[in-house]
């Protein structure tokens, strides 16, 4: 157990060792004041995304990514297997809620569907019922797609908060 810890240990001094020690970005330290603490702010140089300096170092930081990227062995083979996979993904579940008395409300999408719908099942059920289609919401706002982002149960009302 403790030459796997050492090794483990090793690892990560190996890893901080052989970090970027080039190119680093050029630090402009600022200083605020915020209810009387100061806070510095060792970067905010880097916020300014028209100053050439900046630019010319996040095109070098690309080009240093890309280089490490490009020694990855086979690198095309787990790009084009990672596509597949996600070709193949046939639905996703989020939002999943749950209540006292094993009843399941949850947001589901699937993979050829833009925007999730809210569902309903009882537990130990496979059958579940479409209790609400964004897609279907009639509105008086043209041109506008209504998403759920939230669901909250409140005894056995279902809320829902709209985008």
């Amino acid at each position: 157990m403790k030459k796997i810890i050492l090794i483990i240990i090793g690892k990560f001094c190996i890893l901080n060792i052989s970090a970027q020690k080039i190119n680093k970005a050029v630090s402009k330290p600022v200083t605020d004041l915020y209810f009387d603490t100061k806070i510095v702010d060792e970067y905010r140089n880097l916020e300014n995304l028209e100053n050439p300096q900046t630019i010319n170092w996040m095109k070098s930081q690309t080009a240093y990514a890309n280089s490490v990227l490009n020694l990855i062995p086979k690198r095309n083979y787990y790009i084009e297997k990672r596509l597949e996979f996600d070709k193949r993904r046939g639905y996703s579940v989020s939002e999943l809620k749950m209540t006292k008395n094993d009843k399941y409300f949850y947001l589901k999408r699937n993979a050829n569907e833009k925007i999730a719908k809210l569902y309903y099942r009882e537990r130990g059920s496979e059958k579940e019922e479409l209790l609400y289609d964004p897609a279907s919401y009639e509105n008086s706002e043209a041109n506008h797609e209504f998403i759920i982002n939230y669901i909250s149960l409140v005894g056995m009302v279902v809320k829902l908060l709209f985008q």
